[in-house]
């Protein structure tokens, strides 16, 4: 699981314990994916353990008072969770199947086709939103 934030074209990851640190993007030129050098990712074992870990990165992520809100953010916080599943297959042997999750706190247009998609985030906790409208599926892979 990684979380970082994006504001003025410069990352930050929040799942670090001492100061937000500057990452670097490197674009590949061939498979125009995007990745962040330097990032590090933490395991995780639960549902609950990965939501405290997300209360954690949503408290260090960067909040101002504007005239329109109280706390208002003009940063992208990107939430990866890489979910590793141990099945077994017909004849016995064990197998890992290999997804993510991606989940963007963007102000992202409300279109037919994104608003099926978030419905599936309806089920997240209200409590983790509450200075936060609630965040958007970039993709998932399952």
């Amino acid at each position: 699981m990684s979380v970082i934030q994006v504001f003025n074209e410069v990352v930050h990851e929040l799942l670090c314990t001492g100061e937000l640190v500057n990452l670097k993007l490197i674009k590949s030129k061939t498979s125009h994916q995007v990745a962040v050098q330097g990032l590090t990712t933490s395991q995780v074992r639960s549902s609950e353990e990965t939501l405290d870990m997300l209360t954690r990165a949503i408290g260090r992520h960067n909040t101002a008072m504007t005239t329109k809100n109280q706390t208002s953010s003009r940063s992208h916080f990107i939430f990866v969770v890489r979910v590793v599943r141990s099945l077994r297959g017909l004849g016995g042997d064990a197998f890992n199947k290999i997804g993510a999750l991606r989940l963007c706190h963007a102000f992202l247009k409300k279109e037919p086709k994104a608003q099926a998609q978030n419905a599936e985030l309806d089920r997240l906790p209200r409590g983790l939103w509450t200075a936060y409208p609630p965040p958007r599926l970039l993709s998932i892979d399952l």
